[in-house]
């Protein structure tokens, strides 16, 4: 591996407008972006994705014996090693959010610290590193995408105690990982006052154009079909009484991640909503009103475009909806409520529904379901009574 030198550079304001941000507030005022989930390549763009909370993990930063090692919650790494009494040589991870912000909160203001960062070149001949120097008791935010290495601790000679730094981030905790590409020195005493654009990692912006359906897709009529385990299985699973299962999410992780850079610690998120029909003008055509009750929903309305015919009998939908970010659970919750939903496979190539997958099924006695994350599906279609509530998760 090559070696690099770095010079050390005083923090400035002006690197606030590259997503470099020194705050002096407490971490609970900072605001944090975050990102809705994002579109994978040739796919649609989805809304939402961005309701998880924000968590934090404690890292745990030590030089011992010259050896700067960093310890996580799920491993310990080595990042660097003490070449003189104010030099190192780094040769450890950088790390960049792919979700949103992410932020440091040393957890005492004891210690001077250093991150680096790449500079953004217009040829990609040569890296050039920087280490922003942070004044003790400093919290740092930085942009989704930002190339940075994790908080290094400014010692006293010899000293090894252990520099303990709140990371704060979303519960999805997407971000790209990879190890230094050369040995970095750092000597503490080469400072310099050079301004630079700090090197984003952009290899997961999709911007490719969205597909777009036939517009014969939707002329299709379905007949209803009694759901059981045999017909619903390449959709999800179905649980015939819901007064007897308790869910278990399935979330999905962020796109384009490699299997060691899945952090996500995301939860459930339960909310229950209300549907009713209701007149539409002066026809006898029923409209589907959606009010929601709790969590996210909770004081929404809406009509999510599912209306019924009773002269002929038939109803008509015209939303389909998918979750890219995890399964999708759903019970009445009143017995007697009988409900029909649509279901579609996704396209392996770009995601929309496949036409010939198309089905509807009828949900009754308390049946419950739960559908992979991809799976394309409608809103509940009330069959009996005119209003019910529905949980979902």
């Amino acid at each position: 591996m090559s070696n690099m030198k770095a010079s050390v550079i005083p923090y400035y304001d002006e690197l606030e407008n590259f997503g470099i941000i020194l705050h002096k507030e407490s971490e609970d005022k900072i605001p944090m972006k975050k990102f809705d989930w994002p579109k994978k390549l040739g796919h649609r763009q989805p809304s939402g994705g961005s309701d998880d909370a924000i968590c934090y993990e404690t890292i745990s930063i030590a030089w011992r014996h010259n050896e700067l090692w960093v310890k996580t919650p799920l491993e310990s790494t080595l990042e660097a090693k003490s070449l003189s009494e104010k030099e190192f040589s780094f040769f450890g991870y950088f790390y960049a959010q792919l979700d949103g912000d992410v932020a440091y909160v040393p957890k005492s203001d004891e210690y001077d610290f250093l991150i680096i960062f790449c500079e953004k070149q217009k040829h990609d001949n040569q890296r050039i590193f920087h280490a922003i120097k942070f004044p003790k008791g400093s919290t740092v935010q930085i942009d989704a995408f930002v190339i940075h290495t994790i908080p290094i601790p400014i010692m006293d000679d010899g000293k090894e105690e252990v520099f303990n730094v709140n990371m704060y981030h979303r519960a999805v905790n997407a971000k790209s990982k990879f190890i230094s590409p050369q040995n970095i020195h750092i000597h503490l005493l080469n400072i310099d006052q050079k301004t630079f654009i700090p090197l984003l990692d952009e290899s997961f912006i999709d911007k490719s154009s969205e597909p777009r359906l036939s517009e014969h897709f939707t002329h299709k009529t379905l007949n209803l079909e009694e759901v059981n385990q045999d017909n619903f299985k390449l959709y999800g699973s179905l649980m015939p009484n819901s007064a007897h299962h308790i869910e278990k999410v399935n979330p999905a992780h962020w796109p384009y991640l490699k299997k060691f850079e899945k952090y996500s610690k995301i939860g459930p998120l339960e909310q229950d909503f209300r549907l009713s029909w209701s007149s539409h003008g002066h026809d006898d055509i029923q409209q589907l009103i959606f009010h929601g009750l709790s969590g996210t929903y909770e004081g929404k309305e809406g009509k999510p475009g599912i209306e019924y015919n009773p002269a002929i009998k038939e109803y008509v939908v015209n939303v389909l909806s998918t979750r890219p970010d995890g399964s999708y659970y759903l019970h009445a919750k009143h017995l007697e409520t009988r409900f029909a939903m649509i279901f579609a496979l996704p396209d392996e190539n770009n995601g929309d529904p496949i036409e010939a997958t198309l089905k509807v099924f009828l949900f009754q006695n308390g049946q419950a379901l739960s559908i992979h994350s991809n799976i394309w599906h409608s809103l509940p279609i009330l069959i009996h009574p005119h209003t019910a509530e529905f949980h979902e998760v």
